[in-house]
């Protein structure tokens, strides 16, 4: 979980949660780079390695001991990044890809490997897919607000041309892929950006092939 620092926003990690996050090195966080870019708390800037910290190895985050919360000492993110891909006012991201840097490495856990070249099948139409977070489980009332404990479910991928169908300009068939079931019901929501979207292997692992970007609303048909 990415978490605002306790120094600027005041709070549990919970209550401090900006977004999520795959440890891809012990060093280094893979998250979306629209969470970095701008999400400065204190300025609108891009996000200060001083006001975030990242929380490593629990599911519950109001409870997450302070152990668990490390600091970052940099962030970036792809230099192709464009903040507004499809229209110039209210496009959406693409290559949507940002990086936080721990000030220390985090050898509790095992980075998990981001999908290679040969791997493609892994991400074809229909291929399942596990999407995590502490994201809104409603888009209002209650669960709006974010998830404590940590959500995960299964979506397959859907084929850039039916997304194509779907979102017209706003989709890049070269940086993005879509995940979903044509009625709705199963998705990412607000406050999962960042957070993996994860294929499982055959030796009982998983490769990150995505991470949440964006979508119109949560859990809408088609």
């Amino acid at each position: 979980a990415v978490v605002y620092d306790s120094s600027t926003v005041g709070g549990n990690p919970f209550q401090r949660q900006l977004c999520g996050g795959s440890l891809v090195t012990p060093y280094i966080i893979l998250t979306a780079a629209h969470r970095v870019y701008d999400t400065d708390p204190e300025n609108n800037s891009s996000l200060d390695p001083d006001d975030v910290n990242i929380v490593l190895g629990q599911t519950k985050l109001s409870t997450a001991p302070s152990s668990s919360e490390f600091d970052v000492q940099g962030g970036a993110w792809q230099d192709d990044f464009d903040p507004s891909y499809g229209h110039p006012s209210f496009g959406v991201p693409s290559n949507d890809v940002g990086y936080l840097v721990l000030a220390s490495p985090y050898n509790a856990a095992t980075p998990i490997d981001i999908a290679g070249s040969g791997e493609g099948a892994l991400w074809d139409p229909g291929s399942p897919e596990e999407i995590t977070g502490w994201g809104a489980t409603a888009t209002s009332g209650p669960g709006s607000g974010g998830s404590d404990t940590l959500q995960a479910a299964t979506v397959p991928i859907v084929s850039d041309s039916s997304c194509a169908g779907s979102y017209g300009a706003y989709f890049n068939g070269s940086t993005m892929v879509c995940a979903g079931y044509p009625e709705g019901g199963v998705d990412t929501c607000f406050g999962d950006s960042g957070g993996p979207m994860q294929a499982p292997v055959g030796d009982g692992g998983y490769r990150l092939v995505g991470i949440t970007s964006w979508g119109s609303g949560c859990a809408e048909e088609d």
